[in-house]
């Protein structure tokens, strides 16, 4: 099954990976930085949030890739955490 990835902005990807269960570790910058609580010895995922500026469908791809190999979730799972955190 293809995929629409969307584009977003960084806050709404931030929520998204909130919802999904991640936790948030750090902030350095504009950039936040958050953990899977079951598996934190994997590293953080980076989620830069720069006010307005939108991020395209291969950068979303990207993170769904990285969420995906630490929690197992699913394209759909990602995309419908995405849409509720708009």
């Amino acid at each position: 099954m293809r995929t629409d990835w969307p584009s977003v902005r960084g806050k709404t990807l931030y929520k998204a990976l909130l919802k999904l269960g991640f936790v948030h570790v750090k902030t350095r910058g504009s950039h936040h930085y958050l953990v899977w609580p079951e598996k934190p010895e994997l590293g953080p995922v980076q989620v830069p949030v720069h006010g307005q500026i939108e991020y395209g469908k291969e950068f979303v791809k990207a993170k769904w890739k990285e969420v995906e190999t630490l929690m197992g979730v699913s394209a759909e799972e990602f995309l419908k955490a995405i849409r509720k955190s708009k």
